[in-house]
C-alpha cells in the first residue's frame, strides 16, 4: 500500500515538473517583433518621457510616465512663473521627474538583457538571447 501511494505522489510531481517545462518552452516560443535595439535607446536616452513604453505598446505606463512629466515639469514652470510652494517644489520635481528617470534606466537595462515584454506579452530579445533562452529551457 505504502509503495502505492510514494508512486503516486512521484507521478504527481514529475507531472507537475512537466507541465512548468511546457509552460517555459511555450513562454520563450516566440520573441517580439519589436527591436531591442529601438527599445533600449528610447528607453535609455528619453525614459523621462516614457517613449520605451510608447514604443512598446504599454499605453498605460506611458500615460502615467507623461502624467509624472508634466507634472515634475510644472513645477519648473510655477517656479519660474513666482509662485512659491517652498520644499513642495522639491519634493514634486524629484518625486516626478526622479522616477521617470530611474523608470527609463531600469527599463532599459531589463530589456537590454531580454526581460522586458511588449503589450502582447512576447519577451523583447535579440535572436541570440531568444535560442538561448530555448537551449535553456
Amino acid at each position: 500500500m505504502r509503495s502505492k501511494d510514494s508512486f503516486n505522489e512521484a507521478n504527481g510531481v514529475l507531472l507537475a515538473l512537466q507541465k512548468k517545462a511546457n509552460n517555459d518552452a511555450v513562454k520563450y516560443a516566440e520573441r517580439s517583433r519589436k527591436n531591442i535595439g529601438i527599445a533600449v535607446l528610447l528607453s535609455f536616452f528619453f525614459g523621462i518621457f516614457g517613449l520605451q513604453n510608447w514604443y512598446l505598446g504599454h499605453v498605460k505606463r506611458a500615460l502615467v510616465a507623461n502624467i509624472l512629466f508634466m507634472l515634475g515639469c510644472s513645477t519648473i514652470l510655477l517656479l519660474y512663473i513666482g509662485i512659491d510652494l517652498g520644499f513642495a517644489y522639491t519634493v514634486i520635481f524629484a518625486l516626478c521627474l526622479g522616477s521617470n528617470f530611474y523608470w527609463g534606466i531600469v527599463d532599459a537595462v531589463r530589456i537590454a538583457l531580454g526581460f522586458a515584454k511588449d503589450a502582447n506579452g512576447k519577451y523583447i530579445m535579440t535572436e541570440k538571447q531568444h535560442r538561448k533562452r530555448l537551449v535553456m529551457k
